[in-house]
């Protein structure tokens, strides 16, 4: 695993757009895993990582400008600016696991590749770990957040390298569990957020507590109501970009 603008050259040939990083950084490297096609490399081994306090992701990217909206690529945002989808977090604290990193990536896809292969993410990762020398370790607990119009079910569905493993319901939204207990993808309106950790209950409760983050990714991250519903998806399998 290496940093997010080598793995992104590696496996899409794509150069980072926005990668802004917010919050305390330290000497860890955070992986960010997921396959979100079935019919490319990149899309079957969309592996980032990035250094510091992180977590695990996934990739895309996209054949557009980043200024232009496509049917599945967002124009690109950046951390000083409302993300044009809404994004969650789990407060300044999850389970005695503290913040410690939040993110704003938005890359551009290599020429030639469908606009859904591309990182459009606002991240939050929460603890932290020990890695060896020379060695590279997740955060405990993440959570990023797609617009879903880049990132669905349809994206993975019959990979074997992201086989589903159950599906649940988190507070009245459709939810997946992926990579054996290790991934929970939520869908919810107009977003994806994938909850990536070490253990499926953990990541379950995770899923229930989720807050709205702020419209900035730049800004402080507070608590909010993790009781009530969490907003429907709009019907249809893949949705487009609209804005």
């Amino acid at each position: 695993m290496k940093p997010i603008e080598a793995v992104a050259r590696m496996l899409t040939g794509a150069d980072p757009g926005v990668d802004d990083t917010i919050g305390p950084t330290c000497l860890q490297a955070k992986s960010r895993r997921l396959a979100l096609t079935t019919t490319s490399l990149v899309g079957l081994v969309a592996l980032v990582l990035t250094t510091g306090c992180g977590s695990e992701r996934s990739s895309a990217d996209q054949t557009s400008s980043a200024g232009q909206t496509t049917s599945r690529a967002l124009r690109c945002t950046g951390q000083d600016e409302p993300t044009n989808f809404t994004a969650y977090s789990l407060g300044p604290e999850f389970e005695k696991l503290p913040l410690t990193s939040q993110s704003r990536v938005c890359n551009q896809a290599p020429p030639g590749r469908p606009p859904e292969e591309r990182l459009n993410i606002v991240e939050y990762s929460y603890g932290s770990c020990n890695p060896g020398p020379g060695e590279r370790c997740p955060s405990p607990l993440s959570v990023q957040n797609w617009p879903r119009c880049e990132r669905d079910p349809s994206d993975y569905a019959g990979s074997l390298h992201n086989p589903l493993k159950r599906r649940l319901e988190i507070r009245g939204v459709p939810a997946h569990v992926y990579e054996g207990g290790g991934r929970l993808e939520i869908f919810t309106g107009a977003s994806t957020v994938v909850v990536f950790g070490n253990e499926e209950a953990q990541i379950v409760r995770a899923g229930r507590a989720l807050v709205k983050a702020p419209a900035k990714p730049s800004a402080e991250v507070t608590g909010g109501d993790a009781t009530a519903p969490l907003p429907a998806p709009p019907p249809g399998a893949v949705l487009a970009c609209s804005s």
